[in-house]
């Protein structure tokens, strides 16, 4: 079986057009993550261009999750929901961390500005701004940081 659809088997779908999937917030599940989202954006009839991008969106933002709010824990979870109408593709990433991560609203280094520096790292936060429409983040305490990533059509 493929991993795409062994992440989808395990998913729900809630209704028609929206389909979800909670996995343990470790790097084993971005596998996992990575099938379902290919799977979904296959579903949604996205572009392979867009599919790729909210691919690696998707999977960025997660691993982020993992490295810098879980740290690996594997027992704090992270679901990624895409909800699909005529309009527009929405993925929901959430986790349950007691950290606000504001990734709409933290500084982005360009790329320029990357390859001119020493830096390593620091390019996801780039990458998702710019392979989705738009992003938009929201945090509760009790709850955790949500991001709502949106690819128009």
């Amino acid at each position: 079986m493929s991993l795409s659809r062994f992440a989808l088997r395990n998913a729900m779908q809630t209704h028609e057009r929206t389909y979800k999937v909670a996995v343990p917030g470790t790097t084993d599940s971005l596998s996992i993550l990575r099938g379902f989202v290919v799977e979904s954006s296959r579903r949604a009839g996205l572009s392979e261009v867009e599919s790729g991008q909210v691919e690696i969106a998707v999977c960025e933002a997660c691993s982020n999750i993992i490295e810098h709010a879980y740290r690996g824990a594997p027992d704090k979870m992270i679901q990624v929901q895409f909800a699909v109408d005529p309009n527009q593709v929405v993925i929901t990433i959430r986790d349950e961390s007691l950290k606000n991560h504001p990734v709409d609203r933290v500084e982005v280094i360009t790329v320029e500005e990357f390859l001119k520096s020493d830096q390593k790292r620091g390019l996801g936060t780039y990458i998702i701004r710019n392979f989705v429409d738009r992003v938009e983040h929201s945090f509760r305490p009790d709850r955790g940081n949500r991001l709502r990533l949106t690819v128009y059509r």
